[in-house]
């Protein structure tokens, strides 16, 4: 697409110096000529391009989502297997009993109720 506003700007800018030329143009109004009718197509067959490029995307509908390897899913699989046989193995005999849930917590004391002794 660049390729062709690059070519159509510089048909446009060629196309004045041939006419400013056959005119008799002086040298420092040509090269003006020239460089506004480059510049000015440019930005036109750009812009108009970009415009086309952007109405055709608009209007295809979106990509499939890519599908999933064969290799990923079956490790996914085979991960799921072995974290559920690591959990339906039951711990050693030997093995100390399960934290409860607040193991992390240091404990709390509540005081001890005070007591008032009498002297006779």
């Amino acid at each position: 697409m660049l390729r062709l506003v690059r070519n159509l700007a510089l048909g446009a800018a060629l196309l004045t110096v041939a006419v400013a030329i056959w005119r008799d143009y002086g040298v420092l109004i040509t090269l003006r000529r020239a460089l506004t009718a480059y510049l000015v197509t440019f930005f036109l067959a750009g812009g108009l391009g970009l415009i086309a490029v952007v109405g055709l995307r608009v209007n295809q509908p979106p990509p499939p989502p890519p599908e999933e390897d064969e290799r990923k899913k079956r490790r996914g699989r085979k991960g799921r297997q072995a974290r559920e046989a690591a959990a339906a193995v039951p711990p050693p005999a030997d093995a100390p009993p399960e934290a409860p849930p607040d193991a992390g917590e240091p404990p709390t004391q509540e005081p001890a109720p005070e007591t008032t002794t009498v002297e006779s």
